[in-house]
């Protein structure tokens, strides 16, 4: 068992420095000078194999690691941040959150951490052969937030504090059950938030792609070369995603060009009632190249015939019309 270290209370920032450089190899230290004398808290404790250790500090300071030290272990460390700030980056990722955050990092690669003034930071170090590669998949997932605010993140968040709260009522024998609860809720969170993450990613990704094939369609739908190949040749997809992304909204391809080239037909006979076009012309208009097909589409989607859509709707101008001139009248 490893006894607590105890609450080390560090007034020197050089001191300071040169303490945290001892306690976790590789790491650079920069402090903040401000307007209140330098003060920072220091507690450790081991649970089995896994270290907590609890950092309070008045100065803001920054922790880094530039290069991994051989005489580092070779860890996950989880910092959950209890009061201040929080900022963090490794990887080319970067979070800035409020405190309540939970987030990975690997001590094997370079990151860094910003503690504001008056912070609270209680760092799990979960050594790599405890999760037995679990996590080998957020390589890319690095310093994204895992977020404690409800459901499993809340529980993990709460199981944490409440070892660390109760350590000193811990007996050996207890250690390697919670070890082993602990270090299972942490592997399933994250890999949840792993999943969750490239789920909510992919969906994105696939929402940009179809709302570029919507838009292609709702400007090249009058072409009537315009069909699947088409499209998916200018939007840089396959035939097969095309197809995909159309059902998701519930139509297809041909429904969904057809639906939108009888709608300006429609609007095109309503506005033509002196008939200056014929139906074939219209239909070449809106992309149809098959004025019978055209027809056959038309009575269908609106149950009349282009011509007795015409004339009903002119016999309605009409109408209004002279209503409207005998109300002047």
């Amino acid at each position: 068992m490893v006894v607590e270290s105890g609450r080390e209370a560090w007034t020197d920032a050089a001191h300071w420095r040169h303490f945290l450089g001892r306690r976790f190899p590789g790491l650079a230290i920069t402090i903040d000078s401000g307007p209140e004398p330098f003060l920072a808290h220091f507690c450790s404790w081991s649970l089995a194999d896994i270290e907590f250790t609890e950092i309070r500090t008045v100065s803001g300071q920054r922790l880094s690691v530039a290069h991994a030290s051989e005489q580092a272990p070779d860890s996950w460390y989880l910092p959950l941040q209890l009061r201040g700030g929080f900022h963090v980056g490794q990887d080319s990722h970067e979070l800035r959150a409020r405190a309540g955050h939970l987030v990975i990092l690997d001590s094997a690669v370079p990151h860094w951490r910003f503690l504001e003034p008056d912070s609270w930071l209680l760092n799990v170090r979960i050594p790599k052969s405890l999760l037995a590669g679990r996590l080998t998949c957020l390589r890319s997932r690095f310093a994204d937030p895992i977020h404690m605010d409800c459901g499993q993140g809340r529980i993990v968040r709460d199981f944490i504090m409440s070892i660390w709260r109760e350590r000193n009522a811990i007996v050996n024998r207890q250690h390697s059950g919670l070890m082993t609860a602990l270090v299972g809720l942490t592997g399933e969170l994250a890999f949840g938030n792993y999943l969750e993450a490239r789920a909510s990613g992919a969906q994105r990704r696939s929402e940009a792609r179809r709302l570029r094939l919507i838009d292609f369609i709702r400007t090249h739908y009058t072409d009537p070369r315009l069909d699947v190949a088409f499209a998916a040749a200018a939007c840089g997809m396959s035939v097969r995603y095309v197809h995909r992304l159309m059902y998701a909204t519930g139509t297809s391809f041909l429904r969904y060009v057809c639906e939108l080239r009888l709608q300006r037909a429609r609007r095109a006979l309503v506005r033509d009632p002196r008939r200056s076009l014929t139906i074939t012309a219209i239909a070449l208009q809106c992309g149809f190249t098959n004025p019978a097909h055209f027809s056959s589409a038309f009575h269908r989607r609106y149950g009349m015939t282009p011509s007795a859509w015409h004339r009903q709707h002119v016999q309605v101008g009409m109408h209004a019309g002279s209503a409207g001139e005998l109300r002047s009248a």
